[in-house]
């Protein structure tokens, strides 16, 4: 009997287009894999994470209407991914603080995002 293999459902949340394709071509790489609608906005992050299961979510800090850190606040525990990983192009602290009080279990710059990215899901889907 062939052994079935787990899939994780995926959402990126990202506001700018070319950012989100990157991302959609780098996380084809693992059939494991489900890649959700990208959210565009807070609202739609919110939204789909307390309608669906979502196991992996990668999140743009700077949303339009909610940022990453107020998204995770107002989720209740069976709402939350099992994976949250926040990016920004931004390396400030305040984001980073923000976003890993709220609940993230990364948060990565951009520009990192493609080297980084990897280990941490390999990791996720490994265990």
């Amino acid at each position: 009997m062939k052994k079935v293999q787990p899939t994780y459902s995926v959402l990126i949340a990202e506001d700018a287009a070319d950012v989100a394709w990157r991302l959609e071509e780098l996380l084809a790489e693992w059939p494991a894999l489900t890649l959700l609608p990208t959210a565009r906005t807070g609202m739609e992050v919110l939204t789909t994470l307390k309608a669906q299961r979502v196991d992996i979510a990668l999140l743009d800090f700077q949303l339009p209407e909610l940022n990453a850190a107020q998204i995770l606040a107002r989720l209740d525990a069976g709402d939350r991914p099992g994976l949250v990983i926040v990016h920004s192009a931004y390396d400030d602290p305040e984001f980073r603080t923000a976003s890993l009080s709220a609940g993230a279990h990364h948060f990565l710059h951009k520009r990192e995002i493609m080297s980084k990215l990897k280990p941490i899901l390999d990791g996720f889907l490994d265990r």
